[in-house]
């Protein structure tokens, strides 16, 4: 054999044997569950329902990227671009007796049991070894007078090997299906409203006194966080005598969980709201001094979930100039053996592992309230809590500085501070004192809040309330959702 084609032979061969190492440098995820065992589920409470699709201008664009990735030339670079839509459903069909396509209003003409589903999907296939191939697909499910059911969020992405011989489309695919397949099947939500259509009236009736808001907010969709974590509190009624109610407490907690779900991407089954909280139910879910290990940080991904904890009720100073949040069976003044301490709250925080941590408290620290004083047969002489201190890789948002007290907006049967919470993280924090990237960072919020908190409770009340931001100045909060928010 002469010598060339003998050299050519062998580099040829060790070409090879270097594609095949380091094809497999970037390990891909292992899914739980396949894609034939999601397809064939052994039951399910949806065979007499027909399933209204309503795809999002997300969707839309992304049936239209697949279908340009599909007419590719490159070998082993090709998608189907009906594969995903077919495996989707397929998956539906199993499920439900019907599945329809319609248009962004919807179909009232269909008959019979419908519930819809306002689908949003995001597709992005990597161009390049070490880029991601990913499928974010978030569904709200609705009845039929567009009250929202539930809502699934899931995302599945792999890294694109080198060489970057194929662009992982097929396993991401199966991957988004299968777990977006498992999540409709464990919804308690969808199968109680499905036994029991009456049941999501009754989740949300009204209570004109200042209970649970009955309001259904057109918050946009944003972009799906499988992995974020959220617990909620709202303490509106307490039991010691001298402790006035927080009217609107539980409207601030129903309105903060519609807009982690809808919005901020969060997983109906990952957000845990406590109405009239004690301690006991603090310290189960929080953690205490001598154990960190709650109901939240069992709960965490560590490194991949994102925490927002939001707490709406009242609060107190401590002898030792600390503040504490008041759980319903606490004596106020009795902060330190029956409150929540905020240093505790801090501090077990930054030891869940969580990617990020925001916390926002509509409360006060003053030992005054909206609807009075906490003690009222005491003089009103109270000590103001110092400040919080920082949490890592996190923020912490309060609605008022230690000496004032937290407003209540009762046009809206809001906070002040959760109203203008909720409208900053929606994109008028950006776009009022930031830079209009679409994204909210910590210094646009405090600046939003600061300037509209402070300037309403001014106008409408002739008091002083201005929000306390303790954090990363620069830390991105939020990327604002598509889509317009009409206001409260």
């Amino acid at each position: 054999m002469p010598p060339q084609v003998f050299n050519s032979r062998l580099l040829w061969l060790s070409l090879f044997g270097l594609i095949f190492l380091m094809s497999g440098c970037v390990p891909s995820p292992k899914y739980s569950s396949d894609l034939t065992a999601a397809m064939n589920p052994a039951t399910t409470p949806f065979s007499d329902v027909t399933l209204e699709i309503i795809p999002t201008n997300n969707t839309i664009t992304a049936e239209a990227y697949m279908k340009k990735m599909g007419e590719t030339q490159m070998v082993g670079w090709a998608i189907d671009p009906h594969a995903f839509g077919n495996a989707l459903n397929t998956m539906l069909n199993s499920r439900f007796a019907r599945v329809v396509r319609t248009g962004a209003g919807g179909d009232p003409n269909i008959k019979g049991e419908k519930i819809s589903l306002l689908l949003d999907m995001k597709v992005k296939v990597g161009a390049s070894s070490g880029e991601i191939t990913s499928i974010a697909l978030q569904g709200v499910f609705k009845n039929r007078k567009g009250r929202k059911i539930d809502n699934i969020a899931v995302e599945t992405k792999e890294s694109v090997p080198y060489p970057n011989i194929t662009n992982r489309f097929t396993s991401v695919m199966n991957g988004a299906v299968s777990e977006f397949a498992k999540e409709l099947d464990s919804s308690s939500a969808l199968i109680a409203y499905q036994e029991n259509p009456s049941s999501l009236k009754a989740a949300v009736s009204s209570n004109k006194s200042g209970g649970e808001n009955s309001r259904v907010y057109q918050f946009p969709v944003g972009q799906a966080n499988p992995n974020a974590i959220a617990i909620i509190v709202g303490n509106r009624r307490y039991q010691h005598k001298d402790v006035p109610e927080v009217s609107f407490a539980e409207n601030d907690a129903a309105a903060v969980k519609q807009f982690l779900i809808q919005s901020y991407g969060f997983s109906e089954r990952n957000v845990v709201t406590l109405t009239n909280a004690t301690q006991s139910g603090f310290f189960a879910h929080f953690g205490t001094g001598n154990n960190v290990k709650g109901r939240l940080y069992d709960m965490v991904r560590p490194q991949q979930s994102d925490v927002f904890v939001f707490y709406s009720g009242h609060g107190v100073p401590g002898e030792n100039r600390s503040g504490y949040l008041l759980p319903t069976d606490a004596d106020p003044g009795k902060p330190e053996l029956t409150g929540y301490s905020i240093d505790l709250l801090v501090q077990n925080l930054g030891k869940i592992r969580a990617r990020s941590v925001i916390v926002a408290l509509d409360t006060c620290f003053s030992g005054l309230s909206d609807g009075g004083v906490l003690i009222r047969d005491a003089s009103p002489v109270f000590i103001a809590a110092d400040k919080p201190k920082s949490i890592p890789r996190g923020t912490l948002l309060t609605a008022a500085n230690g000496r004032q007290i937290a407003s209540w907006d009762r046009d809206v049967k809001l906070g002040l501070f959760t109203r203008y919470l909720l409208t900053g993280l929606l994109g008028e924090a950006d776009n009022k004192h930031g830079n209009q990237d679409g994204q909210v960072s910590t210094a646009e919020l405090g600046s939003y809040l600061a300037s509209e908190v402070t300037y309403r409770a001014r106008r409408q009340f002739g008091r002083d309330q201005n929000p306390q931001v303790i954090g990363d100045q620069d830390r991105i909060l939020l990327t604002v959702p598509t889509g317009n928010f009409k206001g409260f």
